[in-house]
């Protein structure tokens, strides 16, 4: 009998051990989440500044396209170093990254200052799962004067705009100045474009009666039944709109996609000196572009000819963004699966590693590319070598694929890193 309620009391002491064990890891997971979130909010409320790259010549950017180009932003800013909150015995790390990936991060307030997002991340070091937050800075403008300048140029009928101009400035750093009449049409453009309730960035093509009879791409290209929106007016600046490519929609080809142009209707204060004399002092272009998804017509289904040009669409997008991989920025670089792997490791050391590990350690960089608020073409990386260039740089070669199934093309690029910008 004493044996038995020995038993049971043993048993019994068991199950109270266990209880408190299984309410103590609970405690120390939502303990350690909510101190994360703590440390996210308030690196998120901090006042941060950030620094440029010696490297890069601001003063030689104007920095009125960056909507259209928000990877320049990372050319141009060091995003903060990497930061370690100890808590006990726990490890925290908060570190900036950028996110060119899923949206323009870039938006303009109502006086033409630029709002960009930097994403902000904090989880237990090494834990690779973090969670994220965005945080935004802003380069405002300053009015200056512009020194030097060429007089051959038109000032459309002004001779005071050689004179004044205006320019971005973040804190010490100082962008390149542009004449007045020049940066202020710019930025009207820029508010009226981006802002989010836009009337002049989803307007709808004109189809014409018959237009269905045809194929997406032949209504416009062979028939001329599908025109361009009509003039139209936003914040009382008018804009103009022009047809650049007909398109189908892959995933339902008997839908249209048609690439358009808007530019700012040519008038007596927004010439045609004035857009000659800012494409060549300042290479700027007056022209934006959108995608408009036709999806309330059912056209024929596409022709050959058609096919062939859809393809040769998605193999210029695929030259693009290659492009764009392999420029100096760091923006499309491959990500590592856990980087404590590599904390001290040379590239040679760095390949054998990956080449070890099942299925590597490195992921591709994200990609998403948007068509208009309601279509994406489908875009996907995927690193077919890694080698070392030398102990301090790895070379990646990227396959860059564009587009759906039968209708896909492909590009590969080589990207050089240097090990050390996996740890920034």
């Amino acid at each position: 009998m004493w044996k038995l309620n020995k038993k049971i009391i043993l048993s019994t002491m068991f199950v109270a051990s266990f209880v408190p064990l299984a309410f103590s890891v609970s405690c120390n997971s939502s303990t350690r989440d909510t101190k994360i979130k703590e440390l996210l909010k308030l690196e998120v409320e901090k006042k941060v500044s950030l620094s440029s790259n010696t490297s890069f010549d601001s003063t030689k950017i104007h920095l009125l396209d960056v909507a259209s180009n928000n990877s320049q932003l990372a050319d141009i800013f060091i995003l903060p170093e990497k930061q370690i909150v100890a808590e006990g015995t726990a490890q925290y790390e908060i570190f900036y990254t950028w996110d060119f990936t899923q949206k323009n991060i870039v938006s303009f307030d109502e006086k033409g200052h630029i709002i960009f997002e930097v994403v902000v991340n904090a989880g237990l070091l090494n834990s690779n799962n973090y969670l994220k937050m965005t945080k935004n800075f802003t380069i405002g403008i300053e009015e200056t004067t512009i020194i030097e300048e060429d007089h051959d140029l038109p000032s459309a009928g002004n001779p005071e705009s050689n004179k004044k101009a205006f320019k971005y400035i973040y804190e010490s750093i100082e962008f390149r100045a542009v004449r007045s009449d020049v940066f202020t049409k710019s930025i009207a453009f820029n508010i009226d474009f981006y802002s989010e309730k836009s009337l002049i960035r989803n307007r709808p093509v004109i189809v014409e009666p018959k237009a269905t009879n045809e194929s997406a791409i032949d209504a416009y290209t062979s028939k001329s039944l599908i025109k361009a929106p009509a003039l139209t007016s936003d914040n009382e600046n008018w804009y103009r709109f022009n047809i650049d490519s007909a398109d189908f929609d892959e995933l339902n080809p008997k839908k249209g996609i048609y690439k358009i142009r808007v530019s700012p209707e040519i008038d007596r204060v927004f010439t045609r000196d004035l857009i000659a004399y800012a494409n060549k002092e300042y290479s700027i272009s007056f022209d934006k572009y959108y995608y408009y998804y036709e999806k309330d017509k059912v056209f024929k289904y596409p022709t050959e000819n058609n096919i062939t040009t859809h393809k040769r669409e998605n193999d210029r997008e695929a030259e693009r963004i290659t492009s764009e991989i392999s420029k100096g920025s760091y923006v499309f670089k491959p990500t590592i699966k856990k980087i404590s792997l590599i904390i001290g490791k040379n590239a040679d050391e760095i390949i054998e590693i990956n080449s070890s590990t099942p299925g590597g350690i490195f992921l591709p960089p994200l990609f998403y590319h948007q068509y208009s608020s309601d279509m994406n073409k489908p875009v996907t990386f995927s690193i077919t070598n890694i080698s070392s260039v030398n102990l301090d740089t790895l070379s990646f070669e990227i396959k860059v694929k564009v587009g759906n199934s039968s209708f896909e093309t492909d590009k590969t690029v080589t990207k050089q890193i240097l090990v050390n910008s996996f740890f920034q």
